[in-house]
């Protein structure tokens, strides 16, 4: 079987992946981790299959305590979250799975562990009302490299880095009636100019959970990613800065496959990217087509003071509390 130590065991057609190197994959998960890769090249992400696939636990919160009371006691836990990012709201809502979780509810935080173990029960029991989990294996490059990438992108000015102008589409944007297939609304519009008026003053991290149509929508999918990657996200600011592969007992025919957080720079840049013309061509064509369900969930991120696993229970970032 090429080791002792297996990173995939195949169970009634699911995978349960732990955090130890990929040595041997069955024919159908070899197939599974193939399309993987190739999300991860489209994205500029390395991946060796010799490689660790650490397990990222994704979690959505809804909190029983005031959130600085929350922070407080998160900041003295260990390990630290790689991202404690403040919900904003919906723009692409599930239609088929997970719906009475992810819908019935009100979440406050997303939070993302480079763990399996996720938030800590004391915190959960005492702090944390709801949680919907999602576990994703990702690269050990880039959870790696994470923290160097996340400074860059939130605090481009320090870090010489350029934010892209936005590029005029909503000067005429293109407006549809519903937000659903990832298109710009007058609702949306009216909200990101309430809530950034001044353009670019906040980056919003935008997870989402993707799930493919069978025969052929991975790939149709790998089309949009990549035009995404090169140029019409690119041009935006759009980076995607996690992408996972949905593990454990979450795969299977009625669950999610795919979980990504891409950045933008500001609201400004997703709406200005949502009312494009050369965005929704390239959207309406590959992206839309691919899904059998999506979902995306806008938030903005928060860091402790002292940096992530400092002491302190403040708060800097973007979101505004």
């Amino acid at each position: 079987m090429g080791g002792t130590n297996k990173s995939l065991q195949l169970n009634r057609q699911h995978i349960i992946m732990y955090n130890r190197s990929i040595e041997y994959q069955p024919p159908v998960i070899a197939d599974l981790f193939q399309k993987f890769s190739l999300t991860l090249k489209i994205f500029n992400f390395a991946f060796d299959p010799s490689s660790n696939m650490p397990i990222c636990t994704v979690q959505l919160l809804a909190l029983r305590s005031a959130l600085p009371d929350f922070l407080s006691a998160l900041s003295s836990t260990s390990p630290q979250p790689l991202i404690i990012s403040k919900v904003l709201r919906w723009i692409v809502r599930p239609t088929t799975l997970s719906l009475d979780l992810l819908l019935n509810q009100s979440w406050d935080l997303l939070i993302i562990y480079a763990s399996p173990t996720g938030l800590p029960t004391s915190l959960k029991d005492k702090h944390v009302y709801n949680v919907y989990t999602v576990q994703a294996g990702v690269p050990s490059s880039l959870v790696s490299a994470f923290a160097g990438t996340n400074e860059r992108l939130l605090h481009p000015q320090e870090n010489g880095i350029r934010v892209p102008e936005l590029t005029g589409a909503l000067n005429k944007p293109r407006i549809v009636g519903s937000a659903q297939n990832l298109e710009l609304t007058d609702e949306l519009l009216s909200w990101s100019r309430r809530w950034d008026p001044d353009n670019a003053k906040g980056a919003v991290s935008m997870l989402n959970l993707l799930k493919f149509k069978p025969g052929g929508g991975h790939d149709g999918y790998m089309n949009y990613a990549r035009a995404f990657a090169e140029s019409i996200g690119k041009r935006r600011g759009g980076e995607a800065k996690v992408v996972g592969k949905v593990t454990g007992e979450m795969v299977g025919a009625d669950v999610w496959e795919e979980v990504a957080l891409a950045h933008y720079p500001s609201i400004s840049h997703f709406v200005d990217m949502a009312g494009s013309e050369d965005y929704q061509e390239l959207n309406l064509k590959h992206r839309v087509p691919s899904l059998e369900d999506t979902c995306i969930l806008m938030t903005s991120e928060m860091e402790l003071l002292g940096g992530l696993g400092g002491g302190g229970g403040g708060v800097v970032g973007t979101a505004r509390l």
